[in-house]
């Protein structure tokens, strides 16, 4: 009986599930496949050369003969590339060329006393070259970022070569030549470079910067530079019918809003729109002139940007989520408690909103009023971000002044008079200690009393890293005049001064100017386990740096778990009788 062989693998399962196994392999995996099989190596071979990156290298007196070498690789591995039948498989370019930063073509005036370091140089603008000459045999590139490199005809005409390529970025890029071929793409990223720092710096506004297709760009992202301005200036007087993701710098001159403005009018499918602060900002001429509701982007669904504009982009549109921020230093100083209260109640939006970030800084006893106007206004809100402000301390008083020290009211209350006291060098009581270090060998009190400590549910909480169960009963220590302003707000919600929407699943608390005080891993615990009690749809919760998520009946951080006290691993709530929970803890206690 003669045995068949097995059938090979390679038949029973199709080129394309390859292709999908491996397309997020690494460079590394992906050599080592293409050793396997001529099968292998013929699917893995395009992954290889998708990606393209080339950045200009760090030089000094040491290591330029190194880099030189390296460059000279380079330059031959660019040349084969584009002679061999792998330049079609080039999905993505990235060149990040020399700047002002790095001064490599400045490499002999940087160290003059290293010889025949002109070679690096030499070398580096040879590359230049070979890229400028093959990037049009990449036949089948859709993604180009390019840094630190001059935009002329020659090079326009060489994009313009490349019939895939539907995402530019350019970053610190001099525009030598502004009209040419237009680009079909679908993405453009243009960052302030050197060409509009100088027209800013002589005063003059540049001509409009022709680079894409109005008709087929869906994503734009500008800054205020005059590149950026320029872009906007040409794309102004067209429709742009596939637009849906707009970030942009907030103008700041009158012909940029007027550019903007008219721009904002003719994008019906405008889906998101970002405005970021800038150094110079006057909002107050951009609302009157802006097309009327009905005509300017009707199908607006997430806005970022300053509180001060919220309701004047999200009037009467369909939006579901809402970043603000404090704008610019102008802005952030005039800005109070009462004015982030008052534009939250005038929002009015067509569809029911769900995220909502409050970047700019709220004091935890303004915050029942802010919850207030948020729970009666977003009811199915399902993501919530705040930033509690923290208390400033007041100015710690001088050692060389005694006048501070003897009147109490210019210290402040805050101070404990023990302290001051201490400060003084006077005696306490007689149990104190006597310091032996500096000339006047001052008395030092005895540590105050321990605070009372509060006594948490006891469940189960362990850490995976020791893989240990902790002591059921924790005990947090309690100081009403150290707690952080996430602890005063979570202390408002656990006495139900805060009330939250229903159907918050996401809370985040942030800190102000991301100064985090001390705030531990039991505290978290007994925030988490009487906010899920309040919120039945929540499954993550951010305190500062810390973020911890539901998954089954856990909830999880870096290092640490503990158990729900209302889910079961399964995703069904505990039911509860009524005093079974007080039972319960005082079998525990």
């Amino acid at each position: 009986m003669e045995i068949q062989p097995p059938e090979s693998y390679l038949r029973r399962i199709p080129t394309e599930v390859w292709h999908l196994c491996w397309n997020s392999c690494s460079f590394k995996e992906l050599k080592r496949l293409s050793l396997v099989c001529r099968v292998f190596a013929a699917i893995c071979h395009p992954l290889l050369f998708r990606d393209q990156r080339v950045r200009v290298p760090d030089v000094d007196r040491k290591n330029w003969i190194q880099m030189t070498y390296r460059i000279q690789s380079t330059i031959q591995r660019l040349l084969r590339l584009a002679g061999s039948p792998h330049a079609v498989s080039v999905r993505s370019w990235h060149w990040q060329g020399d700047s002002e930063y790095s001064g490599l073509k400045q490499i002999t005036e940087r160290f003059p006393q290293v010889k025949n370091i002109s070679v690096v140089k030499e070398r580096w603008i040879r590359l230049e070259e070979v890229f400028a000459t093959t990037l049009g045999a990449y036949q089948g590139l859709t993604k180009l970022n390019i840094s630190s490199w001059p935009i002329d005809t020659e090079f326009r005409a060489t994009m313009a070569s490349l019939p895939l390529l539907e995402d530019l970025s350019l970053l610190d890029c001099t525009m030598v030549v502004r009209t040419g071929p237009l680009l079909n793409l679908r993405h453009l990223s243009l960052h302030i470079g050197l060409g509009g720092l100088r027209a800013q710096s002589r005063g003059h506004a540049l001509p409009a910067l022709e680079l894409a297709t109005p008709e087929t760009l869906h994503t734009l992202f500008v800054d205020d530079s005059e590149d950026g301005r320029s872009v906007i200036a040409h794309l102004a007087h067209s429709m742009l019918r596939c637009l849906t993701h707009l970030y942009i710098t907030r103008p700041s001159t009158d012909a940029a809003r007027e550019n903007l403005i008219e721009c904002l009018g003719n994008t019906p499918c405008l889906e998101l729109i970002a405005l970021y602060p800038t150094a110079i900002i006057d909002p107050s001429p951009t609302a009157p002139r802006l097309a009327s509701p009905q005509t300017a982007f009707p199908s607006l669904m997430s806005f970022n940007g300053p509180i001060s504009l919220v309701h004047f982009f999200t009037r009467d549109r369909p939006v579901t989520e809402i970043i603000l921020d404090a704008g610019d230093f102008q802005e952030r100083r005039d800005l109070d408690d009462r004015a982030i209260i008052s534009h939250l109640q005038m929002l009015s939006t067509t569809a029911p909103l769900r995220k909502l970030v409050l970047n700019p800084e709220i004091s935890p006893e303004n915050m029942p009023k802010l919850c207030e106007v948020i729970r009666f206004s977003f009811s199915e809100l399902r993501a919530l971000f705040l930033t509690p402000r923290e208390p400033r301390r007041p100015p710690s008083p001088s050692l060389d002044d005694d006048d501070d020290f003897s009147d109490e009211s210019s210290v402040g209350d805050e101070i404990d008079d023990r302290a001051t006291q201490t400060l003084i060098g006077s005696d306490v009581s007689g149990e104190g200690e006597m310091s032996n270090k500096g000339p006047g060998r001052v008395r030092i009190s005895p540590s105050p009393p321990p605070a009372p400590a509060i006594e948490l549910p006891g469940h189960m909480y362990r850490s995976s890293a020791v893989n240990k169960a902790f002591p059921p009963i924790f005990k947090v220590k309690k100081q009403a005049e150290s707690l952080s302003a996430i602890a005063q707000t979570l202390d408002l919600i656990y006495k139900g001064v805060i009330l939250l929407p229903p159907l918050v699943g996401e809370l985040h608390l942030n800190s102000s100017d991301g100064i985090y005080k001390s705030f531990s891993t039991a505290e978290q615990h007994r925030a988490i386990l009487e906010l899920e009690k309040r919120l039945p749809c929540l499954r993550t919760v951010t305190f500062g740096p810390s973020d911890w998520s539901l998954r089954g009946a856990e909830w999880t951080t870096r290092s640490t778990r503990m158990i729900s006290y209302v889910w079961q691993a399964n995703g069904t709530r505990i039911e509860r009788r009524k005093g079974e929970e007080k039972s319960a803890r005082g079998r525990t206690t």
